[in-house]
């Protein structure tokens, strides 16, 4: 990803980086600063403009998970949409 970076500073071309897939897993036990480290992964995204919005969605398992069989689905859309362009960051 940095040499990607690196190159379309360089003026190289920027569409280089919508195309790639940048997702993450981050692990590690609790307090280590997992949440901490996705903001700033965030922050450096959204400076270098690689994230086309500033949306950064923090969700949790209960968040998401839906009272009856059915129901989680739309709820689970509805974040990844509204996360669209953006980070969705599930703790």
């Amino acid at each position: 990803m940095k040499g990607k970076v690196l190159y379309v500073e360089s003026s190289g071309n920027p569409e280089l980086l919508m195309n790639c897939c940048m997702n993450m897993r981050l692990t590690g036990n609790p307090g280590c600063g997992k949440t901490t480290l996705a903001r700033l992964i965030f922050k450096f995204l959204r400076a270098y403009d690689v994230l086309k919005k500033d949306t950064f969605v923090e969700m949790n398992a209960l968040e998401l998970k839906a009272e009856y069989v059915g129901q989680t689905t739309p709820k689970v859309i509805g974040a990844v949409r509204g996360a669209m362009g953006g980070v969705l960051f599930l703790d």
